[in-house]
């Protein structure tokens, strides 16, 4: 084995690496953002319930009210 072949090799060995390494942050950042979205979303989601609950309460608060009126009313 000659030196050019060795550094020839280790050359190669080296952009493998740091290929396989960009890679891998690659894949990590990926994911990151996908789970980053999928919390948003399941924020927005939850902030939506909340919302519709809260206008549920606050109907059936005021049909509250307007029943007892016309109660007292007919009495």
């Amino acid at each position: 084995m000659t030196d050019e072949k060795l550094q020839e090799i280790l050359r190669s060995n080296l952009v493998n690496e740091a290929e396989y390494n960009a890679n891998v942050t690659c894949n990590n950042d990926q994911k990151e953002a996908w789970e980053f979205e999928i919390k948003n979303y399941m924020a927005r989601r939850l902030q939506y319930m909340y919302r519709q609950w809260k206008e549920r309460r606050e109907r059936s608060r005021h049909i509250w009210k307007v029943n007892n009126r016309e109660e007292g009313i007919k009495r």
